[in-house]
Parts: C-alpha cells; structure tokens; sequence
C-alpha cells in the first residue's frame, strides 16, 4: 500500500478511535465508521474488513508504543526513575480523560471476539513491566521489590481505574493515589517523585 493508502489507514483509525471511545466496541459498525470518515463501504473494505480488525490494529499500535518506548529505553540505558515518571504522568492522564477511554471497548471486544488477543497483550505487558522494575532495581533506582506482585498492582489498579472513571465521577485525588502508592512501593521510604 503507498503513502496515501498508509496515510487513509491511520484516518480511518482516528476517526474509529472517537467512536470507539464513545460507543464502546459492540454499537460500532462498518456503517458507522463510513460515515464518520466521508468514504464509501468499498473504500473503506479496501483497507480493513471489520471493525475488529481496525480495532485490533488501534489497540495493538497503543500498546506496542508504550512495550518499544520501554525497551528502547532501558537499551538506552536511561534513568529508570524519569521513565517511571513518564509512563506514570501518562496512566495519570489516561484515567482522568474518560472521553478517550477504550476500556468499555476492551471489555466488549474480549467478550464478543477474542479474549485470547486481550489475554496475550496482557501477558505481554506484565513481561515488559517486570523488564522494566528489574532494570530499576538493578540500577539502584528502586527498592528490591517483590516485582510479580507490584506488576499486578500497577496493571490492575490503572485498568480498574479506567473503567471506573468511563461509568462513575473519578476525581483527580484517584489517579494521583495510584500514582503515589506506586512510587510507594518502587522508591526508597520517604523518597518523593520530584515536582
């Protein structure tokens, strides 16, 4: 595909992002994403077959970001607390912003489609969080933790706060709990993020 069908992909995925966002992954259809992008259903069955599949390549593009941000990062040798920060600031971000929320999504897509693909990125992210908090405390950066278990407490925590903030009021304080008990756990006792 050339750059005009490369650049028509990435569209078609922005425009789908705002409605997935909105109606969660089961009350949008190939209609729907026509509409919303001017194009016609041949045009757009040129590029993807269904929703799932534009919203598979939507998902696994997030999320492979923040796995190569990672690995690029440690290669990099980079301080682990200012990644830590980092990724923090932005799951900080993601749970006060429920408009752009996927979770409802998610949760949809694994019960109507695939649960395996869901099941598998998670797998997947849990091996690159472990990575990363070994990599900090074999710099010294963090304390030596039980990671497996801190692993699950990040993941789960920020995945739950996602859900909730789409359906219920989420103030601020929530996200910036999570993120202070993270640094909690990670940094030595009455270490602070810096402000």
């Amino acid at each position: 595909m050339g750059n005009k069908g490369d650049a028509t992909r990435e569209y078609i995925k922005e425009k789908a992002y705002t409605l997935f966002a909105e109606k969660g992954f089961k009350d949008v259809t190939m209609k729907d994403v026509c509409e919303v992008t001017g194009l016609s259903r041949g045009g757009l069955y040129r590029h993807f077959d269904s929703t799932a599949q534009i919203f598979e390549e939507i998902f696994l593009e997030l999320t492979g970001k923040t796995e190569q941000d990672f690995a690029e990062r440690i290669d990099a040798g980079e301080n682990a607390r200012q990644m830590l920060e980092d990724i923090l600031e932005k799951y900080k971000e993601e749970i006060e912003e429920k408009e752009r929320t996927l979770t409802l999504a998610i949760y949809e897509y694994s019960q109507a489609v695939n649960s395996e693909f869901l099941i598998e990125l998670n797998r997947t992210s849990k091996v690159k969080w472990k990575e990363f908090i070994k990599y900090g405390v074999d710099q010294g950066e963090f304390v030596d933790v039980e990671i497996d278990a801190v692993v699950d407490l990040i993941l789960y925590a920020y995945q739950g706060a996602r859900m909730w903030s789409k359906i219920l009021p989420v103030d601020r304080g929530v996200s910036r709990h999570i993120v202070d008990c993270i640094y909690g756990m990670l940094l030595e006792k009455g270490e602070k993020k810096e402000e």
